[in-house]
C-alpha cells in the first residue's frame, strides 16, 4: 500500500539577517513560498504553510497555519505540522529556491511505514533536517525536548530512528540545499536563475 503524506512549508522565521520577509522574495517572478508550494503540489495534495498569512501570496489563505509556539525556530513549525496532520509530514523550508518535484519524489520514495521515525536528506555538507519526513512517532520525543527548552532540530535527530538519503550534485550552483538568509544569498540565487548580474565576491 502506498503511504499518504502531508507537507509543511516552514515560513515562521523572523528573517532578521535578510531584513525583509524571505517567503516573499521573488525568484523567476514567483514568491519563494509560492515556488515551493508549486513544486510540492505536483506530488502531495495536503500542504500547509506554517507561519503568518501572506496576503500578497497566491496561496489560499486557508493553507496558512500559525506556529503553535512562537519564537523558538523550526522545532515549533515541526511541532505544529505533526499536530495538525495525522500522516507522515514532509517538512521543507520556504527559502530553498532550487528544490523541485523530482527531489521531493526521491525522498518520499525511500519511506517504508514502520521502519523509521524520520527520513532525512543528506548533502555534501551533512544532514538537512529541514528537508525531511517526520512520522507521528516523533511527537513524544519532540514534546519532551520542547518541555526541556531544547529547540535544536539536531538534538531531535539524535534521539530518533532515522534513515538518511543522500543527495549529491556535480554542479555547485544547482545545490538543492542552498538557502537564502542574507541579501548576498538572494543575489546569488538570482544569478543562479539568470535573473540578475553576478554578485560581487
Amino acid at each position: 500500500m502506498t503511504p499518504s503524506f502531508a507537507a509543511a512549508i516552514l515560513a515562521g522565521g523572523s528573517s532578521e539577517r535578510m531584513g525583509s520577509d524571505k517567503a516573499l522574495l521573488q525568484i523567476e517572478h514567483q514568491f519563494l513560498v509560492d515556488r515551493i508550494y508549486s513544486e510540492l503540489s505536483q506530488v502531495i495534495s495536503q500542504i500547509r504553510v506554517i507561519g503568518k498569512p501572506r496576503s500578497s501570496s497566491k496561496i489560499n489563505p486557508d493553507c496558512f497555519v500559525p506556529d503553535m509556539i512562537e519564537g523558538i525556530g523550526p522545532m515549533s513549525g515541526l511541532h505544529t505540522a505533526l499536530s495538525i496532520f495525522s500522516e507522515p509530514v514532509l517538512v521543507v523550508p520556504c527559502d530553498m529556491p532550487n528544490l523541485n518535484a523530482g527531489h521531493i519524489r526521491k525522498l518520499l520514495s525511500t519511506f517504508q511505514p514502520g521502519y523509521n521515525q524520520a527520513i532525512v536528506a543528506r548533502g555534501v555538507k551533512g544532514i538537512e533536517p529541514l528537508f525531511a519526513i517526520y512520522t507521528q512517532d516523533c511527537r513524544e520525543i519532540l514534546s519532551s525536548l520542547l518541555v526541556q527548552g531544547d529547540y535544536a532540530l539536531y538534538k531531535l535527530i539524535e534521539r530518533l530512528k532515522v534513515r538518511f538519503v543522500n543527495f549529491t550534485t556535480e554542479d555547485k550552483n544547482s545545490n538543492i540545499f542552498f538557502n537564502i538568509n542574507t541579501l548576498a544569498d538572494y543575489k546569488r540565487a538570482l544569478y543562479m536563475k539568470n535573473d540578475f548580474k553576478a554578485p560581487d565576491g
